[in-house]
């Protein structure tokens, strides 16, 4: 163990480590005391996971994390969250969901608690810069869950009351225990709290909205923050997002001063054709509201016919676009005439991700390695060589994505996948670099929150693929290869847009 790459540490608490933290080493304690960002929990948990965090934050000096993330899958329970704050004062980032699933008996002890912890609250959290809080649905039955609602409502409030100088606000919704992934979760219900709106720091840059619905909260979200002062919003797989963005758009029109820079509309994979929510003419209005955008990513299902030449026209500084259609496919007919409009009004583009026409292989398991790109997907790249300034390319697609889930375990077929992946990235390599493209880097990555749990042999995690441009000589000829980037960000860290 080198302590010095423990500054940043991220466990589940799942592996042998866990068994160490009972009995340390005095070279693991140096190691666990040089920690600055703690990122614990994932999706698989262990009976005694609590256990194992309250062992793992003993072992940390006072005061020494200058970050903590708990995964949303895994709650902290209050009193570990309490002891953390009792015992680290120097925090800029926290991310952590409450363990709201106590016993009915407990329900006193967590208003208690709501209400005791202010001051604790306020002292721990004075040099918070960045911080995610989580709602859950107001809508479920029963006075239980309301009531628990509320008081996680109010303990929103109190972190917010909290850190004054919040320079970056998540706010992520969750599902209780067996509620339907398709249920969908409100906003609207915390602005209308006295702790709500009311308390988003004027300072505030940043603001994530993820997996929210935000009928109902338009008019009220816009009230509550400053737009002189926004640099970054990210709706991420939200819904009904449509009249708060024609919200934004008028409030942005009264404004002469507008920082907003970064702009990410991803809508809910549950909003499918008819529950667009107006979003194409909505995504117009927002984008001819205001000027000077330098990334912006849209995912929405007719993301494909926006009218891209007006709305990209009062943008020429884009550096980052990312475009994402399930339209724009092989049942799109104006395809490759979309891709080369978008890329001619972007000339300053470093990064692209687009749908590419999807390549048609045979089962994973039984095709062949691909030796040609088709006619239709070759325009589009066409335009993407063409692009003077791109250097980094996504393209929203991997090998087998439509092929049954319960192939991902076999190891074989996920081995075949990547030589797939390898050979088509190799390919799309040579045909832009052949076309003069200065694009170096390539992703095979499609729109997916998920990934493999295990690496394939090049360390990559199924369905996501980097690779960088490599060219050799053989035989007097100049031969260009996808080279697979198995830690893309350390490799390459310029290329980090990718994450």
């Amino acid at each position: 163990m080198r302590p010095q790459k423990w500054r940043e540490f991220t466990t589940s608490l799942t592996s042998n480590l866990a068994g160490d933290l009972h009995t340390p080493s005095e070279e693991q304690k140096a190691c666990f005391r040089r920690i600055h960002a703690l990122a614990v929990g994932g999706r698989r948990v262990v009976a005694d996971y609590d256990s194992r965090l309250s062992f793992l934050l003993q072992l940390l000096r006072d005061d020494q994390l200058r970050e903590f993330n708990s995964a949303t899958e895994t709650p902290v329970h209050a009193r570990l969250l309490l002891g953390l704050l009792r015992h680290q004062a120097n925090l800029k980032c926290l991310r952590v969901r409450l363990d709201w699933a106590v016993g009915a008996d407990a329900i006193d002890e967590v208003a208690s608690w709501t209400v005791d912890s202010t001051s604790l609250l306020a002292s721990a959290l004075r040099r918070l810069k960045t911080l995610r809080i989580y709602i859950g649905d107001s809508l479920m039955p029963g006075a239980y869950t309301q009531a628990l609602h509320d008081y996680e409502v109010a303990y929103n409030g109190l972190l917010l009351a909290a850190a004054p100088h919040l320079d970056r606000l998540e706010i992520c919704g969750w599902r209780w225990q067996g509620m339907s992934q398709h249920q969908e979760i409100r906003l609207n219900g915390p602005l209308e709290h006295p702790f709500g709106a009311n308390q988003i720091p004027r300072t505030l840059r940043h603001l994530i909205i993820a997996d929210l619905d935000l009928s109902g909260a338009e008019d009220g979200l816009v009230r509550a923050l400053n737009l002189e002062t926004l640099s970054l919003l990210k709706l991420e797989y939200c819904d009904r997002v449509g009249a708060f963005l024609r919200v934004l758009a008028a409030a942005l029109r009264r404004k002469t001063k507008i920082p907003l820079k970064t702009l990410t509309v991803r809508t809910s994979p549950r909003n499918k054709g008819g529950k667009t929510d107006c979003m194409l003419g909505a995504l117009d209005d927002l984008l001819q509201s205001f000027d000077g955008l330098v990334e912006l990513e849209c995912n929405f299902f007719f993301a494909a016919y926006v009218d891209w030449k007006s709305s990209l026209c009062r943008h020429p500084g884009l550096r980052k676009l990312h475009i994402s259609s399930v339209l724009m496919t092989d049942g799109y007919a104006s395809y490759p005439g979309t891709i080369i409009e978008i890329l001619a009004r972007c000339r300053n583009l470093h990064y692209f991700a687009y749908h590419p026409v999807a390549p048609y292989f045979d089962c994973i398991i039984d095709c062949e390695l691909p030796t040609e790109l088709s006619s239709r997907f070759c325009e589009s790249l066409d335009a993407v060589a063409a692009a003077p300034a791109l250097c980094m390319l996504r393209l929203l697609y991997a090998p087998g994505i439509d092929e049954d889930k319960l192939n991902r375990h076999n190891d074989a077929w996920v081995e075949k996948a990547a030589q797939i992946a390898q050979r088509f990235a190799t390919l799309v390599l040579t045909y832009i670099h052949l076309r003069g493209s200065n694009i170096r880097v390539l992703a095979l990555s499609p729109e997916s929150r998920w990934k493999q749990d295990r690496g394939d042999s090049n360390l990559h995690f199924y369905p996501h693929y980097f690779y960088k441009l490599q060219i050799a000589e053989f035989e007097g000829q100049r031969i260009v290869n996808a080279v697979p980037l198995r830690d893309y960000v350390a490799e390459c860290p310029e290329f980090a847009v990718f994450t």
